[in-house]
């Protein structure tokens, strides 16, 4: 495990412990198990149909227009300082160049 730039006590790089080409629904599922939120550039995660808020840790989708390591680490490290922990709870987060989104569950 690692630090999250002093933000929370540890996270796990998912390439660290699986394998390239781990299924989505295996790869969601230990997420959850695991009760961690996601920071992914795969749409397919923070598809409100099946991850509505609120029924997860919290997605944290990252959108360049640019598809290159370089644009997504700048988005995740944007994701890092500007996003709180209690922030991503629950929540689907959309990180672009532009800003963030915050989704939430809807109150009742």
């Amino acid at each position: 495990m690692r630090t999250f730039h002093g933000k929370s006590p540890e996270y796990c790089v998912l390439a660290d412990t699986m394998r390239e080409g781990t299924p989505d629904d295996v790869l969601w599922q230990r997420v959850q198990d695991e009760r961690r939120f996601l920071m992914t550039a795969d749409k397919g995660f923070a598809d409100l149909r099946h991850q509505a808020p609120g029924t997860h840790a919290g997605v944290i989708l990252l959108r360049s227009p640019e598809e290159s390591r370089r644009a997504y680490v700048e988005l995740a490290a944007t994701a890092i300082d500007r996003l709180e922990l209690d922030e991503i709870a629950g929540a689907i987060i959309v990180v672009t160049s532009r800003g963030i989104r915050i989704r939430r569950a809807r109150k009742p």
